[in-house]
């Protein structure tokens, strides 16, 4: 798994701008009766310092670009007032629906150092939600159904402050 950085600099925004197109060609993905339970998701930091975000427990749901879903690309640095992606609807994320995972639900943790963490899952009625938010005082997920495209349920947001 890779870590990448994220920082307010000129070089770090290019890089940023280099992984754009695969977000882009996984939101232009048409719709599919095999596809899981799909969403739109953006990390957010609104606090007054740098916070290191980790991913951790990913289940059953693709990662690293398969199918176009990436969870872990938010891993990382963020700078005050920073987000990832830095711009359009949010990152594609996709559950695996094959296999062990065909009955399983699919799971996550957005993890802010020293701040807390926050797990979030998935199920047939309810899509994507929170299972466990260890700091609500200082974390936030706003999760809310998305229609932009077709087959997006939801739009997740996760911002700490």
């Amino acid at each position: 798994m890779s870590i990448t950085t994220k920082t307010l600099s000129a070089l770090s925004l290019a890089a940023l701008t280099l992984t754009a197109p695969a977000a882009v060609q996984a939101a232009e993905r048409p719709p599919s009766p095999q596809r899981g339970v799909t969403a739109l998701m953006s990390v957010h930091n609104e606090s007054y310092s740098a916070k290191y975000v980790d991913i951790n427990n990913v289940k059953c749901l693709y990662d690293d670009g398969e199918q176009g879903s990436n969870v872990s690309i938010f891993e990382g640095w963020y700078g005050v007032n920073e987000s990832y992606p830095t711009s359009g609807p949010g990152q594609y994320i996709e559950r695996k629906l094959s296999g062990e995972c065909a009955k399983s639900s699919a799971s996550f943790e957005v993890n802010f150092a020293k701040v807390g963490w926050v797990k979030i899952k998935t199920s047939e009625t309810k899509g994507y939600h929170v299972v466990k938010n260890t700091n609500k005082k200082r974390i936030d997920v706003d999760i809310t159904p998305y229609s932009g495209y077709p087959h997006y349920t939801q739009r997740i947001e996760v911002s700490v402050d």
